[in-house]
């Protein structure tokens, strides 16, 4: 009789009473990476020629699969949302997990590594403290235009900025034109297509490649569309090279508050909205 062994990397089929089906039943054990499969085996090996006493199988085993276990790596990736980072989370069987609503303040996108049966708010609360404690190294030495914003309401605009564009020499210039729209020319709004995104997904509304007219009225008040001022949490993981590069801002330089994206190529800016639109209606084809 044949049974299936889940590890980390795949599947083996182990014979019934062999070496890896023993161990797994012996410990109650489902899940278990590659490497400790095999030094499992080949520690079976030496207690079955009488290496090791049987109580001694018992101690080297709970040693290796409980406190030497390789570590499992769990990737929070900056193009995931707060409820698609946690979905994700609940998918990895090493994890325990989410019992209560977590409160989103932000996640800095890493690769985190856990031991067996971590719990899923214990990995969201190791990347929200790597988010804070990596700003907490620069926030007192902060551009003179963050200082009206908390340490909250720069990773909210700093995961819009990174959402926006991939481009690192544009992360800047994003991030002025976003606070030139929290001023009083434009009300206080935003008007950024990835918060569009963002309460699309939330409520289960899918969009193309493309953001139309119809997709910008979206009830929602984390549409910047509709309502003025920052979504109420960050619309997605921040990496540490994004808010380095636009913390140091001291002045908002030109008087832009427009730009597009034209497919494969750099965002246009304009200060005014009718040479906005009049640049992009050289490729009507692109953009919203």
């Amino acid at each position: 009789m044949e049974r299936v062994i889940s590890t980390n990397e795949g599947y083996i089929v182990a014979k019934q009473g062999d070496a890896a089906s023993a161990v797994v039943h012996r410990l109650g054990i489902r899940h278990l990476s590659l490497e400790i499969f095999c030094r499992l085996w080949l520690l079976w090996r030496e207690v079955h020629v009488g290496a090791y006493s049987d109580g001694r199988l018992s101690d080297v085993l709970s040693d290796i699969v409980y406190r030497r276990q390789k570590l499992f790596p769990v990737h929070i990736l900056p193009e995931r949302s707060d409820f698609q980072t946690i979905s994700y989370l609940h998918t990895l069987p090493f994890l325990k997990p989410l019992k209560k609503k977590w409160v989103y303040r932000g996640f800095a996108a890493n690769t985190y590594y856990v031991t067996w049966g971590t719990s899923v708010e214990s990995v969201l609360m190791m990347a929200e403290r790597a988010l804070y404690a990596e700003i907490g190294k620069f926030w007192d030495k902060r551009g003179h235009v963050w200082w009206s914003l908390t340490q909250d309401q720069f990773v909210i605009l700093a995961s819009i900025v990174e959402k926006e564009t991939h481009l690192f020499e544009e992360y800047s210039k994003i991030a002025k034109v976003y606070l030139r729209r929290l001023g009083p020319k434009l009300r206080g709004r935003l008007y950024a297509d990835p918060t569009v995104r963002y309460v699309a997904e939330r409520h289960s509304i899918r969009l193309r490649a493309r953001i139309f007219k119809k997709n910008l009225s979206i009830e929602d008040a984390d549409n910047t569309y509709r309502y003025s001022g920052l979504p109420s949490c960050p619309i997605g993981n921040t990496s540490v090279h994004v808010l380095r590069e636009i913390a140091f801002l001291n002045n908002l330089g030109e008087d832009e508050y427009f730009f597009w994206h034209p497919a494969y190529k750099k965002h246009v800016f304009s200060k005014t909205h009718s040479q906005h639109l009049a640049r992009r209606r050289k490729a009507p084809q692109y953009g919203v």
